[in-house]
Formats: structure tokens, C-alpha cells, sequence
């Protein structure tokens, strides 16, 4: 029987990327199983053109799951897949009980929010601070992975390089043009430029 596996995954952009070689991980030592990822739907363009995972679940707990009827239909949701294992990279204490209550017998994960006892794999948190893709990958490795690999994935196809070549085009910019990229703005003000914060000025002379 194929063995079925959901990654309960985190809401942030950043920190999906990084739970990537997490995911090429289990890929890697379970090349015939199905794979799924429960994730946030501001994240999915991060994950949704990885060859790794078979699946990618959508939970919106700001809206269709927010209520306890939207959480309870997203159980059954989980129950009809037949999961067999799921790794909890999120630390939430909801979404471990979600995956109890959806029948899925092996559930590995951080004893964050007091979930330490519906989980049936406690992973002993690092004592020191790690960057999240070791944090991550420690879940893997305790649980028996062997992981060597630590470099970020992120998949574009075919049709989002033509779409991107052609908005340059657009907006003239050529193939063979320096660009650079910032990104002012983040979910919460330390990661966010100053309203106003704009290039020095230039020094005025003596």
C-alpha cells in the first residue's frame, strides 16, 4: 500500500521557502509515497510547481476555516485522504489537533502550545536558536532521515518566465538589463522601510 504523508506547513512566505529541503528530505526517502502539504493560500505559489509534493491542501483560517464549522469540514476533508504520517512544521497547537481528529495515526512534531500529548513523536526542541531550515530539517532527522542537503528549492515553469519576459518587455526593459529588486514592504513593521525612506542624500560641500 502507498504510503500517504502530510506536511503541515507554516504561513509565511519566507519560512515556506525554507521548509523546502525538508520536503525534497521526505521525497527522497519516500520516493513512491503520496505527498501533501497543508498550507496557507498566500503561500502556494511558493510550493505549487514543486515536483516533490503530490498535493497541496489549502487551509484559510481567516476565512473558509476560520469558524468551527470550516475547521470541522476540513477534518473530513483529512479523514477521506487516509493520511498515515504527518510532520508538523507549523508549531500551532490547532492544527496538531486538527490532523488527531482527522484519524492520521503518526503525528511528529515540536511540543510547541502545550500539544506535547496528541502528538505520537515528540521532537526535543533545538537548545540553541537554529535558522528555520534547520529547525526544520531537525524534525526530519529525528525522526530518521538521513539530510545533507540544505539549499532551497523554488520551481517556476515555463509560462511564468514568458509571462515575466513579456511585462519587461512591456515596460522596457531588455533581456541583456541590470535589474534590481526591493521588496519595502512585510507582514509586520521591523521588515518594512520607513514611510518616506528614500536614497541619500548627497553630501552637501564645505
Amino acid at each position: 500500500m502507498t504510503r500517504r504523508i502530510l506536511i503541515v506547513n507554516v504561513n509565511w512566505v519566507g519560512d515556506v521557502l525554507f521548509s523546502t529541503p525538508f520536503i525534497r528530505a521526505i521525497r527522497q526517502a519516500n520516493p513512491d509515497a503520496h505527498i501533501a502539504c497543508l498550507l496557507h493560500p498566500r503561500c502556494r505559489e511558493i510550493l505549487e510547481s514543486n515536483p516533490r509534493l503530490n498535493e497541496i491542501i489549502i487551509y484559510d483560517e481567516d476565512a473558509a476555516h476560520k469558524s468551527l464549522i470550516g475547521k470541522w469540514a476540513l477534518i473530513k476533508e483529512l479523514k477521506k485522504r487516509r493520511f498515515d504520517t504527518v510532520f508538523l512544521l507549523h508549531r500551532s497547537f490547532t492544527k496538531a489537533l486538527i490532523t488527531y481528529l482527522a484519524g492520521i495515526k503518526e503525528r511528529v512534531g515540536y511540543p510547541t502550545k502545550n500539544r506535547g500529548g496528541i502528538l505520537t513523536k515528540v521532537v526535543e526542541e533545538p537548545s540553541e536558536e537554529l535558522h528555520k531550515v534547520e529547525y526544520f530539517l531537525n524534525i526530519a532527522r529525528a525522526s530518521g532521515y538521513d539530510v545533507k542537503d540544505t539549499s532551497y528549492e523554488f520551481f517556476v515553469q515555463d509560462e511564468d518566465r514568458k509571462f515575466i519576459k513579456e511585462l519587461l518587455a512591456r515596460n522596457g526593459v531588455g533581456d541583456k538589463d541590470l535589474i534590481v529588486v526591493l521588496c519595502p514592504a512585510g507582514n509586520w513593521p521591523p521588515k518594512r522601510w520607513p514611510a518616506g525612506f528614500g536614497p541619500p542624500s548627497r553630501p552637501q560641500p564645505i
